[in-house]
């Protein structure tokens, strides 16, 4: 794996620490520098009161959670997975350039009026 490419576990096992931990370290740094990086953006969209845009985000998130956690109980991962999320992408890319569409047109319509 990666991980054994840059850090030597044999020399960390006296000191108890595994892979798992390994794993839950770059995890948890990776949800924290993600977090850094989103949050001037919510603050952005909040401030902005873009709350379709919010809710198109927390949404598709919803959906890729909900794949993960069936493809998870069921067998033959791999295949199930990379065709599940492919599907899953494609459809909320045009989801989100339907909703773009919709409320562009709106707007235009109210312009004109």
């Amino acid at each position: 794996m990666f991980i054994g490419s840059w850090i030597n576990l044999s020399q960390l096992t006296p000191l108890g620490i595994r892979k798992e931990h390994l794993y839950f370290l770059i995890i948890a740094t990776g949800i924290i520098i993600s977090y850094l990086v989103v949050k001037p953006f919510i603050t952005w969209f909040v401030a902005n009161r873009s709350a379709k845009l919010l809710s198109y985000i927390i949404s598709s998130l919803l959906v890729i959670v909900s794949c993960f956690i069936v493809v998870s109980f069921i067998g033959d991962l791999h295949h199930l997975l990379h065709n599940l999320l492919k599907i899953t992408l494609l459809t909320l890319a045009i989801f989100g350039i339907v909703l773009v569409l919709f409320y562009s047109y709106r707007r235009f319509i109210k312009k004109i009026n």
